[in-house]
Protein backbone atom coordinates (compact mmCIF):
# COMPACT_ATOMS: atom_id res chain seq x y z
CA UNK A 1 0.00 0.00 0.00
CA UNK A 2 0.98 3.26 -1.04
CA UNK A 3 1.30 5.55 2.08
CA UNK A 4 4.20 7.11 3.61
CA UNK A 5 5.02 9.71 7.09
CA UNK A 6 5.14 13.30 6.13
CA UNK A 7 8.74 14.38 6.64
CA UNK A 8 10.16 18.19 6.96
CA UNK A 9 10.05 19.28 3.86
CA UNK A 10 8.68 16.73 1.93
CA UNK A 11 5.11 17.10 0.34
CA UNK A 12 2.28 16.04 1.57
CA UNK A 13 -0.66 14.81 -0.35
CA UNK A 14 -3.95 16.75 0.68
CA UNK A 15 -7.29 14.04 1.07
CA UNK A 16 -8.68 16.49 -1.44
CA UNK A 17 -6.02 15.75 -4.03
CA UNK A 18 -5.74 12.08 -3.13
CA UNK A 19 -9.41 12.28 -3.82
CA UNK A 20 -8.88 13.65 -7.39
CA UNK A 21 -6.00 11.73 -8.26
CA UNK A 22 -8.05 8.39 -8.00
CA UNK A 23 -9.55 7.22 -11.07
CA UNK A 24 -13.15 6.87 -12.36
CA UNK A 25 -14.65 9.37 -10.15
CA UNK A 26 -18.37 8.32 -11.86
CA UNK A 27 -17.62 5.15 -9.11
CA UNK A 28 -17.87 6.37 -5.36
CA UNK A 29 -14.52 5.21 -3.19
CA UNK A 30 -13.15 5.09 0.26
CA UNK A 31 -10.12 5.80 1.85
CA UNK A 32 -8.61 6.71 5.03
CA UNK A 33 -6.24 9.31 6.71
CA UNK A 34 -4.03 9.58 9.29
CA UNK A 35 -2.33 12.85 11.22
CA UNK A 36 0.87 13.38 9.01
CA UNK A 37 0.38 10.55 7.01
CA UNK A 38 -0.75 10.42 3.36
CA UNK A 39 -3.92 9.28 2.92
CA UNK A 40 -4.64 5.83 1.08
CA UNK A 41 -7.56 4.66 -1.17
CA UNK A 42 -9.00 1.42 0.36
CA UNK A 43 -11.77 0.46 -1.84
CA UNK A 44 -12.93 -3.09 -2.15
CA UNK A 45 -16.18 -2.71 -4.03
CA UNK A 46 -16.98 0.48 -5.94
CA UNK A 47 -20.14 1.46 -8.60
CA UNK A 48 -22.79 4.46 -8.69
CA UNK A 49 -24.03 5.43 -5.60
CA UNK A 50 -22.54 2.37 -3.37
CA UNK A 51 -18.78 1.55 -2.04
CA UNK A 52 -17.11 -0.03 0.44
CA UNK A 53 -14.00 -0.37 2.52
CA UNK A 54 -11.50 -3.55 2.87
CA UNK A 55 -10.72 -4.00 6.90
CA UNK A 56 -7.34 -5.55 5.41
CA UNK A 57 -6.40 -2.47 3.97
CA UNK A 58 -7.30 -0.64 6.78
CA UNK A 59 -5.23 -2.78 9.14
CA UNK A 60 -2.36 -2.59 6.63
CA UNK A 61 -2.42 1.04 7.08
CA UNK A 62 -2.57 1.56 10.25
CA UNK A 63 0.10 -1.35 10.92
CA UNK A 64 2.16 1.46 8.57
CA UNK A 65 1.53 4.20 11.08
CA UNK A 66 2.32 4.72 15.27
CA UNK A 67 -1.42 6.58 15.57
CA UNK A 68 -4.75 4.41 16.54
CA UNK A 69 -7.00 6.79 15.13
CA UNK A 70 -8.20 7.82 11.93
CA UNK A 71 -10.29 9.93 9.02
CA UNK A 72 -13.08 7.66 7.28
CA UNK A 73 -13.23 9.28 3.78
CA UNK A 74 -15.43 8.56 0.88
CA UNK A 75 -16.77 10.43 -2.13
CA UNK A 76 -20.71 11.00 -2.81
CA UNK A 77 -20.39 11.27 -6.83
CA UNK A 78 -23.08 12.93 -8.70
CA UNK A 79 -24.18 15.13 -11.94
CA UNK A 80 -23.70 18.65 -9.93
CA UNK A 81 -21.36 21.60 -10.43
CA UNK A 82 -18.71 22.89 -7.78
CA UNK A 83 -21.38 25.45 -6.84
CA UNK A 84 -24.02 22.98 -5.16
CA UNK A 85 -23.97 22.78 -1.23
CA UNK A 86 -24.46 20.09 1.05
CA UNK A 87 -26.85 18.01 -0.47
CA UNK A 88 -24.86 15.23 -1.36
CA UNK A 89 -23.02 14.95 1.40
CA UNK A 90 -25.24 13.45 4.20
CA UNK A 91 -24.71 10.05 4.98
CA UNK A 92 -26.70 7.71 4.72
CA UNK A 93 -27.46 4.99 7.21
CA UNK A 94 -25.01 2.69 5.44
CA UNK A 95 -22.62 5.68 6.28
CA UNK A 96 -23.64 5.84 9.76
CA UNK A 97 -23.41 1.86 10.67
CA UNK A 98 -19.64 1.60 9.13
CA UNK A 99 -18.40 4.88 10.77
CA UNK A 100 -19.73 3.18 14.50
CA UNK A 101 -18.61 -0.01 13.80
CA UNK A 102 -15.27 1.54 12.76
CA UNK A 103 -13.84 1.99 16.41
CA UNK A 104 -11.12 3.44 15.33
CA UNK A 105 -12.54 5.90 13.60
CA UNK A 106 -12.47 9.42 14.99
CA UNK A 107 -13.98 11.24 11.99
CA UNK A 108 -16.01 11.05 9.09
CA UNK A 109 -15.65 12.79 5.46
CA UNK A 110 -18.40 12.56 3.17
CA UNK A 111 -16.74 14.61 -0.23
CA UNK A 112 -19.10 15.80 -2.93
CA UNK A 113 -17.50 14.96 -6.56
CA UNK A 114 -18.80 15.80 -9.91
CA UNK A 115 -19.10 12.13 -11.63
CA UNK A 116 -17.93 13.63 -15.04
CA UNK A 117 -15.13 15.77 -14.49
CA UNK A 118 -13.82 15.19 -10.52
CA UNK A 119 -14.63 18.31 -9.33
CA UNK A 120 -14.70 18.69 -5.80
CA UNK A 121 -17.56 20.68 -3.95
CA UNK A 122 -16.81 20.27 -0.69
CA UNK A 123 -16.66 17.82 2.33
CA UNK A 124 -18.85 17.44 5.60
CA UNK A 125 -16.92 16.22 8.15
CA UNK A 126 -18.37 14.53 11.03
CA UNK A 127 -16.42 13.59 14.61
CA UNK A 128 -17.89 11.44 17.68
CA UNK A 129 -18.60 13.28 20.80
CA UNK A 130 -16.03 11.68 23.77
CA UNK A 131 -19.06 12.04 25.95
CA UNK A 132 -22.35 11.71 24.05
CA UNK A 133 -25.51 11.38 26.22
CA UNK A 134 -27.47 8.04 27.66
CA UNK A 135 -30.06 8.86 24.30
CA UNK A 136 -27.52 9.11 22.12
CA UNK A 137 -25.24 6.05 23.24
CA UNK A 138 -28.76 4.12 22.72
CA UNK A 139 -29.80 5.33 19.82
CA UNK A 140 -26.08 4.17 18.11
CA UNK A 141 -27.21 0.45 19.36
CA UNK A 142 -30.40 0.57 18.33
CA UNK A 143 -28.64 1.40 14.53
CA UNK A 144 -26.02 -1.61 15.28
CA UNK A 145 -28.45 -3.80 16.25
CA UNK A 146 -30.81 -3.57 13.32
CA UNK A 147 -28.00 -4.92 10.78
CA UNK A 148 -29.03 -8.34 12.22
CA UNK A 149 -32.55 -8.21 12.34
CA UNK A 150 -34.20 -6.98 9.17
CA UNK A 151 -37.68 -5.97 10.26
CA UNK A 152 -35.19 -3.78 12.87
CA UNK A 153 -33.45 -2.68 9.75
CA UNK A 154 -36.52 -1.19 7.66
CA UNK A 155 -38.32 0.21 10.87
CA UNK A 156 -35.03 2.36 11.41
CA UNK A 157 -34.49 2.94 7.69
CA UNK A 158 -38.11 4.07 7.87
CA UNK A 159 -37.44 6.65 11.14
CA UNK A 160 -34.20 7.59 9.52
CA UNK A 161 -35.74 8.84 6.43
CA UNK A 162 -38.93 10.22 7.94
CA UNK A 163 -36.95 11.99 10.73
CA UNK A 164 -34.68 13.52 7.95
CA UNK A 165 -37.98 14.41 5.63
CA UNK A 166 -38.95 16.61 8.69
CA UNK A 167 -35.50 18.67 8.58
CA UNK A 168 -34.61 19.03 4.96
CA UNK A 169 -32.68 22.12 5.66
CA UNK A 170 -30.40 20.77 8.17
CA UNK A 171 -30.35 16.16 8.29
CA UNK A 172 -26.79 16.64 9.50
CA UNK A 173 -28.26 18.60 12.60
CA UNK A 174 -30.99 15.31 13.09
CA UNK A 175 -27.92 13.37 12.91
CA UNK A 176 -25.76 14.81 15.19
CA UNK A 177 -28.17 15.47 17.87
CA UNK A 178 -29.74 12.09 17.24
CA UNK A 179 -26.05 10.03 17.46
CA UNK A 180 -23.80 11.69 19.32
CA UNK A 181 -22.13 13.91 16.49
CA UNK A 182 -20.50 17.40 15.89
CA UNK A 183 -20.46 18.33 11.97
CA UNK A 184 -19.41 20.94 10.06
CA UNK A 185 -19.32 21.48 6.02
CA UNK A 186 -15.63 23.04 4.43
CA UNK A 187 -16.70 24.51 0.90
CA UNK A 188 -14.10 23.93 -1.78
CA UNK A 189 -14.28 26.70 -4.58
CA UNK A 190 -15.04 25.86 -8.27
CA UNK A 191 -11.43 27.96 -8.40
CA UNK A 192 -9.50 25.62 -6.43
CA UNK A 193 -6.21 24.65 -7.63
CA UNK A 194 -6.97 20.95 -7.96
CA UNK A 195 -10.70 21.61 -9.69
CA UNK A 196 -9.27 24.14 -11.79
CA UNK A 197 -6.94 21.30 -12.81
CA UNK A 198 -9.83 18.63 -13.08
CA UNK A 199 -11.32 20.83 -15.70
CA UNK A 200 -8.25 20.86 -17.54
CA UNK A 201 -7.66 17.57 -17.59
CA UNK A 202 -11.54 16.36 -18.40
CA UNK A 203 -11.26 18.89 -21.50
CA UNK A 204 -7.87 17.40 -22.73
CA UNK A 205 -9.65 14.02 -22.21
CA UNK A 206 -12.38 15.13 -24.52
CA UNK A 207 -14.90 13.73 -22.23
CA UNK A 208 -17.94 12.23 -24.55
CA UNK A 209 -18.94 8.33 -25.02
CA UNK A 210 -15.46 7.42 -25.15
CA UNK A 211 -14.14 8.53 -21.96
CA UNK A 212 -17.24 7.21 -20.55
CA UNK A 213 -16.29 3.85 -21.92
CA UNK A 214 -12.70 4.36 -20.94
CA UNK A 215 -13.69 4.92 -16.97
CA UNK A 216 -16.01 1.94 -16.86
CA UNK A 217 -13.79 -0.67 -18.03
CA UNK A 218 -11.17 0.72 -16.48
CA UNK A 219 -12.38 -0.50 -12.69
CA UNK A 220 -10.40 -3.06 -11.10
CA UNK A 221 -12.45 -4.98 -8.72
CA UNK A 222 -15.32 -3.09 -8.86
CA UNK A 223 -17.43 -5.97 -9.84
CA UNK A 224 -19.44 -6.81 -13.15
CA UNK A 225 -21.05 -3.09 -13.59
CA UNK A 226 -18.86 -1.76 -15.78
CA UNK A 227 -18.03 -4.38 -17.77
CA UNK A 228 -21.76 -5.25 -18.77
CA UNK A 229 -22.46 -1.39 -19.31
CA UNK A 230 -19.41 -1.47 -22.18
CA UNK A 231 -20.87 -5.08 -23.26
CA UNK A 232 -24.49 -3.64 -23.78
CA UNK A 233 -23.05 0.01 -25.03
CA UNK A 234 -20.89 -2.44 -27.83
CA UNK A 235 -23.50 -4.68 -28.84
CA UNK A 236 -26.35 -1.35 -29.53
CA UNK A 237 -23.46 0.58 -31.38
CA UNK A 238 -23.13 -2.22 -33.58
CA UNK A 239 -27.11 -2.94 -34.39
CA UNK A 240 -27.13 1.03 -35.01
CA UNK A 241 -24.53 1.10 -37.27
CA UNK A 242 -25.59 -1.80 -39.22
CA UNK A 243 -29.16 0.62 -39.44
CA UNK A 244 -27.61 3.55 -40.55
CA UNK A 245 -24.84 1.39 -43.19
CA UNK A 246 -27.81 -0.93 -44.83
CA UNK A 247 -30.27 1.39 -47.22
CA UNK A 248 -32.00 -1.98 -47.54
CA UNK A 249 -33.07 -1.64 -43.93
CA UNK A 250 -33.34 1.72 -43.59
CA UNK A 251 -35.51 2.44 -46.46
CA UNK A 252 -37.70 5.50 -45.83
CA UNK A 253 -36.74 5.60 -41.74
CA UNK A 254 -34.11 8.36 -42.02
CA UNK A 255 -34.80 9.75 -45.52
CA UNK A 256 -34.22 13.16 -44.21
CA UNK A 257 -30.13 12.26 -44.06
CA UNK A 258 -28.48 11.94 -47.75
CA UNK A 259 -26.52 8.56 -48.56
CA UNK A 260 -23.22 10.00 -46.86
CA UNK A 261 -24.37 11.50 -43.95
CA UNK A 262 -26.04 8.03 -43.10
CA UNK A 263 -22.47 6.25 -43.82
CA UNK A 264 -20.94 8.92 -41.44
CA UNK A 265 -23.16 7.80 -38.73
CA UNK A 266 -22.88 4.23 -39.40
CA UNK A 267 -19.04 4.15 -39.67
CA UNK A 268 -18.33 6.21 -36.17
CA UNK A 269 -21.53 4.25 -34.23
CA UNK A 270 -19.41 0.80 -35.46
CA UNK A 271 -15.70 2.28 -34.73
CA UNK A 272 -17.59 2.88 -31.04
CA UNK A 273 -18.88 -0.42 -31.13
CA UNK A 274 -15.10 -2.10 -31.95
CA UNK A 275 -13.81 -0.18 -29.44
CA UNK A 276 -15.92 -1.02 -26.69
CA UNK A 277 -15.36 -4.87 -27.86
CA UNK A 278 -12.06 -4.17 -27.77
CA UNK A 279 -11.79 -3.04 -24.43
CA UNK A 280 -14.66 -5.54 -22.61
CA UNK A 281 -12.33 -8.58 -24.34
CA UNK A 282 -8.60 -6.82 -23.27
CA UNK A 283 -10.21 -6.72 -19.64
CA UNK A 284 -11.79 -10.26 -19.13
CA UNK A 285 -7.85 -11.86 -20.16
Amino acid sequence: MKQSKREPGKYRISPTEHIANTPNPKFESSHIKVMGYNPAEISVNRGICYNSADARKIAEYLGLTDKKNYTSIHTHTGNWSTQDTTAQTEPSQGDLLSFFNEKKAEFLRIDQQNYKDGTISGFLLFKKKNKPTKYQLKQREILLEAQSNPDTDTAVREKLHKSVNLVKDKPSKYFADEYGLSYKFFPISPDNPINMKLREQYKKRGGGVFNYLKNLIHLKKEGLEGKVAVFVTSIFSFILALFFLSSNLTGDVISSLNQTSSNVIGLCLLLLGLVGAFMYFRKKK
